[in-house]
Parts: structure tokens; C-alpha cells; sequence
């Protein structure tokens, strides 16, 4: 049997699709829970809408005119939804997505990384923060983290041998990701780096670059959608350039970052800080370890380097885009240089250092706040039954981003919400709320009818002078659903 399998081989291939395959069934099992059991929020509200669409022409209009990021990813669910899927089933998609990543990211680690360090690797990816929250939405984000990771792969495949059907496979990667989310780039930059450092390819490095470059050109079709998207200054809500924060964005992708990116978000204390950039120093750390351990780790190392670093320079060049759900293709390569930090110590106790490390990824998901998301279904629900009904007006204390459109989505009568202000005294008004401030303004109005909803409240109320003056200390919104019809005054033209 001279084409037979070495007995050691097919031993480590089982070994590692068994690895691999109990990092995929972690991811799904922590990903599925919030694709059951969570309302759809504000972002997946724009999906759902721009899913709706009766056309691709259509689904690509209304990217350019809602939405940050290329179209690819819409027009993908977009197929799926007209193959019969609903809007909400949809969100498994992201789940299988996850579940892929984590399994491939063993793969890809024990090339380079023994089995123990490529399976820690692959259930840090599994329980990474943003993995965990956009594997489980109606978003692009777990499909820019795969593609993200098979470009690592076909990249490597093509610059090992150049033949045309890697080198088409690549630039068709390169395409896809460009065309999934603008931050996939940055992986093409990386790759581009590699291609230009490493000697021993500088034989292929200019027909796999430009395969790389080809690839990634095609999003030049789709240039006039990014301008629209650009001058429509979608990233206004970003914080201006801190290097602090910068240095938090390794952190970021696996532990939750809070409001830390937001402009008028909430820093991490001391204590919060410190771990943080510990985590930062571990990643580099592990990126100098695998710059010493050959090629296709050295392009790990990169992955994490260069799309950090870059957006880093763009962002101190005054570019609003760091967030770390954009950065989340460098997930599976961070999580690798996490564990390849543990390499340099004694075996036995690199792997109580890596399982102690997945201890404390189960913790942080543990204690995720994903669970305290607002029922804004049940909201709704609330809203209608306290005697809400299309044309009525609402006001929000709290996040009106947060809330508007989800509410949108879930009232009866296919309701749109502009901001509105008062044009005269409104017979009843429905507060909604799920901050502090909120609940005081209902206790003082005296309301006719509440309703707990979880962490929210739902209250009808009378209008009175005191009720406009506490509207305006507790900084509260008023939605108008009746577009201008009734007592509020749209100040804006509402875009869904």
C-alpha cells in the first residue's frame, strides 16, 4: 500500500479535528444562547430592514444610505432570507460562523503551535468577547473574522505555490473580505507586509501580491457607496484619538470594553486599566515569540501587528473608526499570540497557565452583560398594552439610540420615530425609560399606568409643565410617531 497514511498522521489528524471540533461546539454553545433569547437591537434593525429589500439593487441602495460597510455581507443574507429563512433564523448563520472560526483557528495554530496551546487557542477565539456578542447577531462581524482567518490560509497556500487556482482563490478571498467590511484591508496590508519581509518569497511575491491587490481592487466599484457613507459621517460617535485606548484594544476583543470607545463613554478605572494593558503586553509578547518560530507564524504575529498599528495611525490622523467590533478579525490571531507567550516556560506549566487563562474566558462570559440587553420586544408589548397606539407620543429617558429602533421594529402600524420636541400641551405621553433619572420623572408625574419590563420601565402619563421641565433636566427624547400629526414637532426627517 505505497499511498498509505503514516498510522502517527491520521493519529494527530483525529487528534486535532477533535480539538478543533470541541472549540467549535464552545462557540456555538456561547454564541447560540444570545441568537435564542435576545430581542433584535438597534444595528440589527438596519439589517433587518436593509434585508427586506425586494432587490439586490435595493438591498445595495439602502447600504449606501444607512449603513457603515460594504454591501457583500447584506447581499449574502439577503439570499438567504429570500430562500426562506426568517429575519431572526438568519442570526444562526452568525452562530455557524463563530462555531467555524474557533474549530479553524485550532487548525491553524498547530501548524506552528503544539495541540494544547492550538486547542487554548481555539476556545480563547470561542469565548472572546466580540466573538461571542457578533457571533450570536444579524451582522457582518463573524463573517470578517472567518474570512479573515481563510485568507491567512490561502495566502500562505498561494505564496507556498503560485499556481493559478490559489492565486485566483486568494484574490477571490481578498474580494469577498474587502467587500464583507472595510477593516479587512488591514489583513490585506499585513499580508502585503509579509510578502515583503520574508526572503525566501521573493521569488512569488509579485504575482501573489498582485493577486492580493487585484483581489481587493474590485471594491473600487463600490466607491461611490463609501463616499456617500463617508460625507453621511457614520463613525461620529467614536471618541476622538487616546493612546490609552489604543493599548486597550488587544483587551478589547476578548473582555467586555464597555462604553470605553463611545465619545461620551466611560473610561476603566486603575485596576481595570492595568489588566488591560497586561494584555496588551502578553499579546506582544506573544508576537515576538512567534516571530522566532518561522513563516506562516511570523504572519500570525503580523495580523495582530499591522491592523492594530494601522488603525491606531488612522485614528491619530483624526479617522473615528476604532471600535473593537471592526477589529475583530484579529480575534483568532491574538488568541494564538496569547498562547504562544506561554511557550518559552516549562510544558507542564505553560498548560496550567493556558487552562487557568480559559478559566478566566469562562468567567468573563459568565458575568457578560449581554443578558441585561433590554427586552425592547416586551417593551413594545408594554407600550400597547398601557393604551399606546400609532400617533402617540413617547418619551425617552435614557439612550434613545439604544431604543428607537428597535421599537420601531417591534410597535404595531409599521411606526417610524423622529426626535421631536413639544408644539403644545399633549393630552397623555408614554415614557420609556431604564435609567434612574427616568424612574423619578415617572414617580413625579404620577403615572396613570407602569409597567416593569426587566431592567426598563413603561409608564403613561399626564402632561404637565413640571413633566416638560423634569423631560428636559433628565435630558429625555421625545419620539413622534405620528410624524407631525399630534402635539410634537418632528425635528428631523427619519431615515430607516
Amino acid at each position: 500500500m505505497p499511498n498509505a497514511v503514516p498510522g502517527g498522521a491520521v493519529k494527530t489528524r483525529r487528534a486535532t479535528a477533535a480539538v478543533a471540533g470541541a472549540a467549535a461546539a464552545l462557540a456555538a454553545a456561547a454564541t447560540l444562547p444570545g441568537a435564542v433569547d435576545l430581542p433584535l437591537w438597534q444595528d440589527e434593525v438596519a439589517s433587518a430592514r436593509i434585508l427586506l429589500e425586494s432587490t439586490p439593487a435595493g438591498v445595495v441602495e439602502h447600504v449606501s444610505r444607512t449603513e457603515s460597510t460594504p454591501p457583500g455581507w447584506y447581499l449574502l443574507a439577503w439570499l438567504g432570507h429570500e430562500a426562506g429563512i426568517p429575519l431572526e433564523g438568519l442570526r444562526y448563520l452568525s452562530v455557524a460562523l463563530a462555531a467555524a472560526l474557533a474549530g479553524l483557528t485550532v487548525v491553524y495554530a498547530h501548524r506552528f503551535l503544539p495541540l494544547w496551546a492550538a486547542g487554548a487557542a481555539g476556545a480563547l477565539t470561542a469565548l472572546a468577547w466580540q466573538v461571542v456578542v457578533h457571533g450570536s447577531e444579524l451582522r457582518a462581524y463573524s463573517l470578517l473574522a472567518l474570512l479573515t482567518l481563510v485568507f491567512a490560509f490561502l495566502l500562505e497556500r498561494a505564496a507556498e505555490e503560485p499556481r493559478a487556482g490559489r492565486l485566483v482563490a486568494l484574490g477571490a478571498c481578498a474580494a469577498a473580505g474587502a467587500y464583507t467590511h472595510y477593516f479587512f484591508l488591514l489583513a490585506v496590508a499585513a499580508g502585503l507586509v509579509w510578502l515583503a519581509v520574508e526572503r525566501d518569497l521573493r521569488a512569488v511575491a509579485a504575482r501573489v501580491g498582485a493577486a492580493l491587490l487585484l483581489g481587493s481592487a474590485t471594491l473600487l466599484a463600490w466607491l461611490p457607496g463609501l463616499l456617500e457613507q463617508v460625507r453621511a459621517e457614520r463613525f461620529g460617535w467614536i471618541d476622538a484619538f487616546d493612546p490609552w485606548k489604543l493599548g486597550y484594544l488587544p483587551s478589547a476583543l476578548f473582555w467586555d470594553p464597555g462604553t470605553t470607545y463611545a465619545e461620551r463613554g466611560s473610561d476603566p478605572g486603575d485596576g481595570e486599566a492595568f489588566v488591560r494593558l497586561t494584555i496588551l503586553a502578553l499579546v506582544l509578547g506573544g508576537c515576538a515569540v512567534l516571530a522566532r518560530l518561522g513563516s506562516s507564524a511570523r504572519l500570525c504575529a503580523l495580523l495582530v501587528v499591522v491592523p492594530v498599528g494601522v488603525s491606531g495611525i488612522a485614528w491619530l490622523a483624526g479617522l473615528r473608526i476604532i471600535t473593537g467590533r471592526n477589529l475583530i478579525g484579529v480575534t483568532a490571531f491574538a488568541a494564538v499570540a496569547l498562547v504562544a507567550v506561554l511557550l518559552p516556560l516549562p510544558r507542564r506549566a505553560a498548560i496550567v497557565a493556558a487552562a487557568a487563562g480559559i478559566a478566566l474566558a469562562v468567567v468573563s462570559y459568565v458575568r457578560t452583560p449581554m443578558a441585561e440587553r433590554v427586552d425592547f420586544d416586551r417593551v413594545a408589548d408594554a407600550l400597547v398594552e398601557t393604551g399606546w397606539a400609532p400617533g402617540d407620543p413617547i418619551l425617552v429617558v435614557g439612550s434613545m439610540a439604544d431604543f428607537r429602533s428597535p421599537l420601531e421594529w417591534y410597535l404595531p402600524g409599521d411606526v417610524t420615530l423622529p426626535e421631536a420636541e413639544p408644539a403644545g400641551a399633549c393630552a397623555k405621553l408614554w415614557v420609556v425609560t431604564d435609567v434612574p433619572a427616568g424612574r423619578t420623572l415617572v414617580d413625579l408625574a404620577g403615572a396613570e399606568t407602569r409597567a416593569e419590563v426587566g431592567s426598563a420601565e413603561v409608564a403613561r402619563v399626564n402632561w404637565s409643565g413640571t413633566l416638560a421641565a423634569e423631560a428636559e433636566a433628565a435630558a429625555g427624547h421625545y419620539l413622534d410617531s405620528a410624524n407631525g400629526g399630534g402635539c410634537l414637532r418632528p425635528l428631523e426627517d427619519r431615515v430607516t
